[in-house]
């Protein structure tokens, strides 16, 4: 307990069923009568501010407080949206909330924000399984860890808040178990990410310590399972050998729960297409071409983390998409299907057309090498916000012609929606 008389600026306590934070305080002593603490308090629920004066020896109960790390992410309908890196849940605050502090704040930045303890139990009203889960990853609580752990559960906000925006359900009470011991499917009825640091603890054998360590998670949608990876604003360097074992023990995972034989595939999510660029430039001077990125996964999407990336989300999240998407585009007859000796998708009164509609980079590689020495007669579809790239790695010389992605979000149907709205 602690006594009015001392109190202080920033103090936070119980008081009447709420929660407040002394703003402004001034001991009185009056000529006549007892002395006072006139004191103007702030709700830390509401925002509001109220003015009370308390005998200096009442004594009210200090609120627990919190302090966490979180990752604001955008505003909405007045409600300031924040991702706890930990659970990866979403916390809307109001603008009496956040005070005078947002303007300050740019999206995508971590802020402190400052929880009463008591408040915890409403996790068990937002799902039965919620509390649970919030108190074993955070440790009961508590927030350790060094600057490179935050960092990862930094990476790993951001793509679950991608994910989410996109509706793809990613809250781990809320998913089907996996496990490691038997060849038992479960049925998932939505595009669903696991987290990469669940599957390592799949079954009684946990495996190796640097498993799963540089992907962020995998992406389950149809019969098809992606590796997830966040670069950020960083050249992504795969490490070869160790990425080899992730995707095989991955493709194990995705055998035994959800009927997918292999794992070929990643999403690879960075801040700009300038990232993929310089991912490929750094893959050409690999000296080991068998640990290449290319090599290890035969698609790997490039997702940039922003508005265009949400709406390839969403595509990804649609079984056989591209396939759909190849099938309005051409003809069967002018459809290659893969039977080429080099990479494309149709070929049209002799001109051989390629779809980086599908943003895999990996297939773009196998693609250069023809389209720089048969530039005249090679044809890129493209997305608006992929051309500075795809100019800059293919040259000026081959032809680029764009689609208009809301066409394409039109014509495959994808259910827009957006789970921070649930």
């Amino acid at each position: 307990m602690i006594s009015a008389g001392d109190f202080r600026n920033g103090l936070t306590f119980e008081f009447e069923g709420n929660v407040y934070q002394v703003v402004e305080f001034q001991h009185v002593k009056p000529g006549k009568g007892a002395a006072f603490v006139r004191t103007k308090m702030k709700n830390v629920m509401t925002g509001g501010v109220v003015e009370r004066t308390f005998n200096p020896t009442e004594k009210v109960e200090p609120a627990r407080i919190e302090r966490k790390d979180m990752e604001y992410l955008y505003e909405d309908s007045g409600l300031y949206y924040f991702m706890d890196q930990e659970t990866y849940e979403q916390l809307p605050l109001t603008p009496a909330q956040v005070e005078d502090a947002i303007p300050f704040v740019k999206e995508n930045t971590n802020v402190t924000i400052r929880f009463f303890k008591g408040a915890l139990p409403i996790l068990t009203w937002l799902h039965p399984d919620a509390y649970e889960h919030y108190m074993e990853i955070t440790r009961n609580h508590t927030f350790p860890g060094s600057i490179k752990n935050k960092d990862r559960n930094h990476r790993i906000a951001e793509v679950l808040a991608m994910c989410m925006r996109a509706g793809i359900e990613v809250r781990p009470y809320l998913l089907p178990k996996f496990q490691f011991e038997k060849l038992a499917p479960v049925k998932l009825s939505e595009a669903s990410m696991y987290l990469a640091k669940d599957l390592k603890k799949l079954g009684e054998m946990e495996f190796n310590k640097t498993m799963f360590t540089r992907m962020v998670g995998a992406l389950f949608t149809g019969e098809t399972c992606y590796a997830a990876y966040n670069t950020r604003n960083a050249v992504m360097k795969w490490s070869g050998g160790g990425e080899i074992k992730t995707c095989q023990s991955l493709t194990d995972i995705a055998r035994l729960n959800a009927g997918v034989r292999d794992v070929t595939s990643a999403i690879l999510f960075g801040q700009s297409e300038d990232i993929a660029l310089k991912t490929l430039l750094e893959s050409d001077t690999s000296p080991r071409a068998e640990n290449r990125f290319d090599n290890i996964y035969r698609r790997v999407h490039f997702i940039p983390m922003n508005e265009f990336g949400i709406q390839q989300l969403r595509f990804l999240s649609v079984p056989d998409w591209n396939e759909q998407l190849l099938d309005i585009l051409f003809d069967p007859e002018e459809r290659s299907y893969n039977r080429g000796a080099f990479e494309y998708d149709a070929y049209i009164d002799g001109v051989y057309i390629y779809s980086h509609l599908d943003s895999d980079i990996a297939r773009l590689i196998r693609f250069k090498p023809y389209a720089v020495s048969h530039s005249k007669s090679c044809e890129v579809l493209c997305f608006h916000h992929q051309m500075p790239f795809l100019r800059k790695y293919l040259g000026q010389d081959v032809k680029l012609k764009l689609i208009d992605i809301n066409s394409v979000e039109d014509e495959l149907g994808p259910e827009r929606r957006n789970l921070f709205e649930r």
